[in-house]
């Protein structure tokens, strides 16, 4: 629970400046003041972020947010670390974590790797799991290169292509 940091954030290609940040005492606080956001439309994304259980999560706290996006036409991002997934009426729940990157060349350490799993969607989307890294240069998540040297895919090997050959 740190504090943003400018030239962490100019590399993931965000504009300290146009960051607003809002403290709040508390979890209830906190939704009240993201679901106003949410539903000026003024802001480009609201990320509303806490620590640890909280009551005032419930799916009456999600409804009203999730309608209050939609008024906004705003991305709206509830992040709860340390805290058990919950029922929610979210169009998609997440669940991310980092994970180990591939080492650059002469084993230097990698770019920030991800593990993001979609737990559920509304949408129907299937839930899955996908591994990511961030470049900084191409301000995109990569997939990470392949860990070790691979066997190459062979030409065509299949059953149909040896009985061709042999007749």
């Amino acid at each position: 629970m740190g504090e943003p940091f400018g030239p962490g954030l100019a590399a993931w290609g965000l504009n300290p400046a146009d960051l607003v940040m809002v403290r709040t005492p508390d979890a209830a606080s906190l939704l009240a003041a993201g679901e106003e956001a949410l539903r000026s439309g003024a802001a480009g994304a609201v990320i509303m972020s806490g620590w640890g259980e909280a009551k005032v999560h419930g799916l009456t706290a999600s409804r009203r947010l999730m309608m209050a996006a939609r008024s906004g036409s705003t991305l709206g991002v509830l992040v709860r670390a340390n805290a058990a997934p919950a029922p929610s009426a979210a169009e998609t729940r997440w669940s991310v974590a980092a994970t180990p990157s591939s080492p650059l060349d002469a084993n230097a350490p990698g770019r920030p790797a991800f593990r993001a799993r979609l737990l559920r969607s509304r949408s129907g989307a299937q839930p899955g799991e996908w591994i990511m890294e961030w470049d900084r240069e191409a301000r995109a998540f990569v997939k990470p290169a392949a860990s070790g040297g691979l066997v190459s895919v062979p030409a065509d090997r299949s059953a149909g292509a040896k009985r061709s050959r042999a007749a």
